[in-house]
């Protein structure tokens, strides 16, 4: 079958793949499974989501979560996929790989030129929020972990007894 589509619409689908192997009707699936949700008939089990979730710094985000960021008022979006980052058809282990994979593709450079930090690029919404939120304020309720200090040697001298 064949569908007529204009070359905005075409472009707008190709840029919600998720994966080079993705495909329009992998898209067009996912945005109509969007528009209509199913109820489950019993509810889910906890911890069932279909991949792991994401942790860096004692930040987690579960399989699924949306990532939006913005470089010369060009919006890119990416996903975490099963513990991992996938934007613009390229798998990236942390935030700041996935802004510089991004921004790379929307300058044309090489990624590996860029310094982005990606806890200021992104954006992130959940599957259960509404609206996406800097990641980077979900950071800030984070304790920070330090590595405790090592105990000064004893420098004492050996005294005499009078």
């Amino acid at each position: 079958m064949n569908v007529d589509m204009g070359f905005h619409i075409h472009k707008e689908l190709m840029y919600r793949r998720l994966s080079e192997t993705d495909s329009l009707d992998d898209v067009i699936q996912r945005l109509l499974d969007e528009a209509a949700p199913v109820k489950p008939s019993a509810p889910l089990p906890s911890g069932s989501p279909k991949g792991r979730s994401w942790m860096d710094s004692g930040v987690m985000c579960e399989h699924g979560t949306e990532l939006l960021g913005k470089d010369k008022k060009i919006e890119v979006r990416a996903a975490f996929v099963d513990g991992r980052i996938i934007v613009e058809g390229e798998t990236c282990d942390s935030l700041s790989e996935a802004a510089r994979v991004a921004v790379g593709k929307i300058r044309g450079v090489n990624p590996d030129t860029l310094a982005i930090n990606g806890w200021t690029f992104w954006k992130v919404k959940r599957p259960s929020d509404k609206e996406f939120i800097p990641i980077d304020t979900r950071a800030k309720g984070v304790p920070q972990q330090r590595t405790p200090k090592k105990p000064k040697k004893s420098t004492t001298t050996k005294g005499r007894n009078s």
